[in-house]
């Protein structure tokens, strides 16, 4: 949820920053008053429009892995191994068997 939130308000910024830059000027019809942002509607704009994209940036980019599926951990010095990295399930460092890290650390 997080990420299409961050991804729909990022696209709002970018939209924001395009308007600014294409119609600086306007007029609001709630307080009455005349906005001219003729003088600074490239730098405002171009703000608007690099916080819309970092914002689109970190919601899409790829996160760290998450699941310890496919892992194996030694348990006496604790490192860990992909399943594809070993061919047989013992430290290369210990020659210990070695244990699936899923449920590793919640043993008493």
């Amino acid at each position: 949820m997080n990420r299409v939130m961050f991804t729909a308000g990022g696209a709002i910024l970018v939209c924001f920053g395009f308007g600014i830059i294409l119609r600086p000027s306007f007029y609001d019809r709630v307080w009455l008053h005349q906005w001219d942002l003729t003088e600074i509607k490239w730098p405002l704009g171009i703000v608007f429009m690099a916080i819309g994209l970092l914002l689109i940036w970190s919601a899409q980019r790829k996160k760290g892995i998450t699941s310890t599926d496919g892992f194996y951990i030694c348990p006496r010095c604790e490192a860990t191994y992909r399943k594809g990295e070993i061919s047989e399930k013992t430290c290369p460092k210990c020659k210990v068997n070695l244990e699936e890290l899923k449920g590793f650390y919640e043993k008493s």
